[in-house]
């Protein structure tokens, strides 16, 4: 029950960008398939994103067969590093309308959503299907600028349902990601390099404006950064500075994965 930091993002700039935004984790709830939809069938929802990985694709072919044949109107779209090698398989293999490409299908979505409210055109990275064709453009963007990123809505992406965590002592933690995804990016085991071929990182400034907000709105006692791997350097230096200078040092601990 790790909480998915880009998919929470996804969920806030939707909201943002004026859509009505539905937080489902059914691991986390522990609902199991009727149950789930029997949410769909309450909620009504226009477009359903989630995320696969390799080990589950073809469970999701399956979940998205029985979808399509009790909602026909209702719109797949599916992200991950899975799909994002190979968006065709899943399209021929399964009715998903969407396959949002790269990692940063937060930005995606919301440029998604813009052009289903029929206001820009398709972005770059989606692969869909068009009068029975393949369509779209598989070569996704990175977003220059991570700072562009409003902080997570915690409440509608539900934090309370992470608190589980076994390898982290502070109550409440709260994850965060202030780079995506690892500066060193040469793993040849990790499916992430695909997602993510060019590390770029948030401001200092940023990251520490948004524990700021975690620590005084959430009482947050840990933050874990899941970074791939967090950034070193002068950026470290300035990070470190920062949790001193404002005091956060001393009200949390900073946990990360690091090389």
């Amino acid at each position: 029950r790790i909480f998915p930091v880009v998919l929470a993002s996804a969920a806030t700039m939707a909201q943002q960008a004026g859509h009505r935004v539905i937080w489902k984790d059914a691991i986390a709830e522990s609902l199991d398939e009727d149950a789930f939809r029997s949410f769909l069938r309450r909620e009504d929802p226009d477009l359903f994103l989630f995320e696969t990985k390799t080990p589950v694709i073809r469970q999701h072919w399956r979940l998205a067969q029985n979808l399509k044949a009790e909602f026909p109107r209702l719109r797949l779209a599916v992200c991950g590093d899975h799909v994002t090698a190979l968006p065709e398989e899943t399209l021929r293999a399964a009715p998903i309308d969407y396959i949002l490409c790269g990692g940063d299908y937060d930005f995606l979505l919301r440029e998604l959503l813009a052009h289903l409210s029929s206001v820009a055109p398709m972005p770059p990275g989606v692969v869909y299907r068009q009068d029975g064709q393949l369509a779209g453009n598989r070569d996704f963007v990175l977003h220059p600028n991570l700072d562009d990123a409003p902080f997570i809505n915690r409440n509608l992406t539900r934090w309370d349902l992470y608190q589980r965590e076994y390898n982290l002592r502070g109550r409440p933690f709260m994850y965060i990601m202030s780079g995506r995804d690892c500066w060193h990016g040469r793993c040849t085991f990790c499916a992430w390099t695909g997602l993510y071929p060019r590390f770029r990182v948030r401001s200092p400034e940023n990251v520490l404006d948004e524990i700021g907000r975690l620590i005084y709105e959430f009482r947050a006692t840990e933050i874990f950064d899941d970074s791939g791997t967090l950034n070193t350097g002068p950026w470290l230096a300035e990070l470190c500075d920062g949790l001193r200078q404002r005091g956060y040092s001393k009200r949390l601990c900073y946990s990360c994965n690091m090389r």
